[in-house]
């Protein structure tokens, strides 16, 4: 099994949807990411975004900085990133190092329309032929 760079940290269902926000608007505050969540899903207190973000900052997802009256938060790590450690933890504990076997089940169990499996297709023979 090929080993991979660690994850940082893998986030809980609350810490990534307040990172998706995030990533989103790149420079927030406490009360723009709380007004967000409430729009867009379940609302939250704004003591638990605020201390959810105080998680996130010790687990160096996020970076804060005094400004003005407000505290401004920055992601420390980009959704990418995060993206590709996610998907390597996967990879590793549960397909057991084999990215084929989850590229082959993400097609098995994933209903995709014609223009993503085109898409696909186009990303694998460009591949194919890097090779």
């Amino acid at each position: 099994m090929k080993k991979r760079k660690q994850a940082a940290g893998r986030l809980t269902d609350l810490e990534l949807e307040i990172m998706n926000v995030i990533w989103e608007l790149g420079e927030t505050t406490i009360s723009e990411v709380n007004q967000i969540l409430g729009e867009t899903s379940k609302k939250h207190a704004y003591t638990t975004t605020a201390t959810m973000m105080k998680i996130l900052e010790k687990k160096k997802f996020l970076k804060s900085k005094k400004k003005e009256r407000a505290h401004k938060y920055t992601p420390s790590v980009t959704k990418d990133i995060y993206e590709g450690n996610a998907i390597n933890h996967i990879v590793d504990n549960v397909f057991e190092g084999a990215s084929a076997k989850l590229v082959m089940k993400l097609l098995d169990d994933t209903k995709l329309n014609r223009e993503e499996l085109i898409e696909i297709r186009k990303t694998l023979e460009s591949r194919i032929e890097d090779e």
